[in-house]
Order: structure tokens, then sequence, then C-alpha cells
């Protein structure tokens, strides 16, 4: 129940599906698509990669250089607010 409603169970199946992992992972919308295919575009690259990636917490470090990960730690390090960074 939400909202004090309750949907039929025909609308919550639906609601999960749209919601599922790959259905994220295949909607433009969420990927961003066009602004990803333009900035490629602008850089003279293929786009190799969409928003969604794999579904797996830490997928990154396996897409990054060593160099780009200590940037990214440094930059982090830096910019952390207390209380936002700990969990990652």
């Amino acid at each position: 129940m939400f909202l004090g409603k309750s949907p039929p169970e025909m609308e919550i199946q639906r609601l999960v599906d749209h919601l599922s992992f790959q259905s994220m992972k295949s909607n433009p919308a969420v990927n961003n698509d066009e602004s990803t295919e333009l900035l490629a575009r602008l850089h003279g690259q293929e786009r190799k990669t969409h928003f969604i990636r794999k579904g797996k917490v830490g997928s990154g470090k396996e897409e990054l250089s060593a160099e780009s990960i200590r940037r990214l730690d440094e930059w982090i390090s830096k910019n952390s607010i207390d209380g936002i960074w700990e969990y990652i």
C-alpha cells in the first residue's frame, strides 16, 4: 500500500520489470545516450560504454587505468564532505 492505494499485482509486476537493472541498462533516457554520443563524436571517439554498465559495485576499477583511479581517489580525498564518502 502506498498513499492509501494498493495497486493491482499486474501493475506491481510491470513496475518491477521497468525498474530492473536490465530495463534500466537498455533505456536510452537513463543512459543519456544522446549526450554521450555527442561528446564521443566531439572528441573524435567511438562511445565504448553506457552510463549504466554492469550493475557490479566497483567494476569501474576494471575499466579505469591506475592513474585515473589515483586521480579520482585524490579528488575525493580533497573534496570529501563528512558523512558522504566513507561508504565508497
